[in-house]
């Protein structure tokens, strides 16, 4: 037993796999030591991310020891590590056996509410936690993980005539302990960002920052656990991108770009597993990552980044480099090689999955993602003019397209491409997305028009209920655009306008220059100025918000508007570089 222990001290999480197991299979430890071992042999499991093992293993310690708080706690971590919405449900269900168990535990409170949070029930995760800080055992300090969290929810859920007091009691209560923790730092300083205190959000960030370095000086000492010191680095790096994607949802681009890339170092959920995941050909060792350097008579690789929307959005930029040089190489997500070639027939332009066929590294004097290209362009390009290049779809299928959609129209004007749900996990799918019928309400805004789904997906019964229902909207089954995204961009090209919620949708009317409202769910992200009116990627793309308390209403009672206003030219690309720019701290 002494032996499993110390290997779990020193983190071999093989050694104490092995060795624990066999001890439970001889039979031979008291019911206190089983226990334990059961514990921390399904630990060791999920920290060699053998998540299925360490759940079978779990359940079978509950089968002898179903009254054990701390399996039950254990467990739920392992299925809400899992990820899936059924797995969350799953680990709940074991939170709360644990809680009916007596265990009360922070630890264990944070993971209920976070898991609530996961499954977007955000009063669920608010009212779990605000209720056990404010009735916790007088022995059990909270931490700043608890702190923040209940800050973050209390920011998003409330009215700030509620969340105001709220935040105060939890700063006068607890503010101590974050303020002197790197986590709580970092954590901090994203909040601060949160309520529009930009100055004392960065100066927060740089507190943690000196915290690591100081940590960093007392490793080299051995005063601090190498596990401690990695967890630290970790930590503040995704504070740091938690904080980008704050500053510059409020409009703090030059602080939000900067810290952008530390987005490249931060984990995310599923397959992607970086918050940025890109294919990289070459080391930065073997060519140098361009900084802005001066590009006249230079070569430079721009790379793009795995997320479809995200490639073309900061493709977007691609003019303001071309101004510098000719000598631009891109590689792109094979979907959009097609798109990208017709639009830039002068570029040399690669697919990520068939990097054999790019030049040598030497060719190179520079190379960056198209992510960061932001932090040395974007204001310069807003303010230069925000010239843009007009994507190109397929002409000929464009007029072949268009042409089947209004052969039988009856004169039905204008013809509207519609996308109503948004990608990414279970819970960012629903708060993006409108449903079927909150949707139904867009089509009676447009009686004389024609729709044309642009959703990705099995749209195909929604569809046929819309129509059952006397509206017209078309399905195109020749369209995938996860198969062939050329032929959907094309689609995209035939209609007259666009209306959908925030996806890869908008990029592709955007780019094309397509009149596009976007309807932005009330959390949505740092691609969006918060009360911005307008896209600062896309001159064409407007924006309507949902409520604060989730109600879709206001936002598509405004399409109608929106429509009318465009129709008049009433917002002029000189007027929305005005407002974008006057919005930008």
């Amino acid at each position: 037993m002494s032996d499993v222990k110390e290997a779990y001290q020193q983190q071999d999480w093989a050694k104490v796999i092995q060795q624990g197991k066999k001890l439970i299979e001889r039979n031979e430890l008291n019911e206190n030591a089983i226990k334990e071992t059961y514990l921390m042999v399904g630990s060791a499991l999920k920290k060699s991310d053998r998540l299925d093992e360490a759940i079978a293993w779990y359940e079978k310690g509950l089968q002898q020891f179903p009254d054990l708080a701390g399996l039950h706690h254990n467990l739920g971590n392992c299925h809400r590590a899992k990820g899936d919405d059924r797995s969350r449900w799953a680990a709940i269900e074991h939170y709360l056996s644990a809680q009916n168990l007596g265990l009360n535990s922070g630890s264990l409170i944070l993971s209920l509410s976070r898991t609530y949070q996961d499954l977007s029930f955000s009063a669920l995760a608010y009212d779990t936690l605000k209720t056990w800080m404010t009735r916790k055992n007088i022995n059990e300090i909270p931490g700043p993980e608890h702190l923040v969290n209940l800050l973050d929810l209390s920011n998003i859920l409330l009215s700030d005539e509620l969340s105001e007091p709220i935040c105060k009691w939890c700063l006068d209560h607890f503010g101590e302990l974050a303020k002197n923790s790197l986590h709580g730092q970092a954590s901090l300083s994203t909040y601060k960002a949160k309520t529009g205190n930009i100055n004392e959000a960065l100066a927060w960030f740089e507190k943690a920052k000196n915290s690591l370095i100081k940590m960093q000086e007392e490793a080299s000492y051995s005063l601090v656990p190498e596990q401690k010191l990695k967890d630290s680095e970790q930590a503040l790096i995704n504070g740091g991108w938690n904080l980008s994607c704050t500053l510059l949802k409020k409009g703090a681009m030059k602080a939000g770009w900067d810290l952008y890339n530390y987005g490249l170092l931060t984990p995310a959920s599923g397959l992607q597993k970086w918050q940025r995941a890109l294919t990289k050909p070459f080391h930065n060792q073997q060519i140098p990552i361009w900084a802005g350097e001066s590009l006249k008579d230079q070569s430079i690789l721009v790379m793009g980044e795995q997320g479809i929307g995200d490639s073309m959005m900061f493709l977007q930029m691609l003019p303001s480099l071309l101004k510098e040089t000719e000598a631009i190489t891109l590689v792109l997500p094979s979907r959009l090689t097609a798109i990208y070639q017709r639009t830039y027939p002068t570029l040399k332009i690669y697919s990520d999955e068939d990097l054999n066929s790019l030049p040598e590294a030497k060719q190179f004097d520079y190379q960056i993602p198209c992510g960061s290209i932001p932090a040395l362009k974007l204001q310069q390009w807003l303010k230069s003019g925000w010239e843009q290049t007009t994507l190109k779809a397929d002409n000929k299928l464009v007029k072949e397209l268009r042409s089947k959609y209004l052969d039988d129209a009856k004169n039905k004007t204008p013809l509207i491409g519609i996308s109503w749900s948004g990608g990414g996990r279970a819970e960012r799918i629903r708060n993006k997305s409108l449903t079927s019928d909150q949707f139904k309400e867009i089509f009676r805004l447009y009686p004389e028009a024609r729709f044309v789904s642009l959703q990705y997906g099995k749209v195909k019964k929604i569809i046929n209920q819309w129509n059952s229902e006397g509206f017209d909207v078309i399905y195109d089954e020749t369209i995938d655009a996860i198969k062939d995204m050329d032929r959907w961009l094309a689609q995209v090209d035939a209609c007259d306008l666009v209306i959908s919620v925030a996806n890869t949708t908008v990029h592709g009317a955007g780019g094309l220059k397509k009149p596009t409202l976007c309807l932005q769910s009330r959390t949505s992200d740092w691609r969006w100025i918060e009360g911005c009116p307008y896209s600062y990627w896309y001159e064409s793309v407007w924006t309507e918000c949902q409520a604060r308390d989730g109600n879709w209403q206001p936002a598509i009672k405004a399409a109608q508007e929106w429509w009318e206003n465009n129709s008049n030219n009433q917002s002029t690309k000189e007027n929305k570089i005005k407002t974008i720019t006057n919005m930008i701290k």
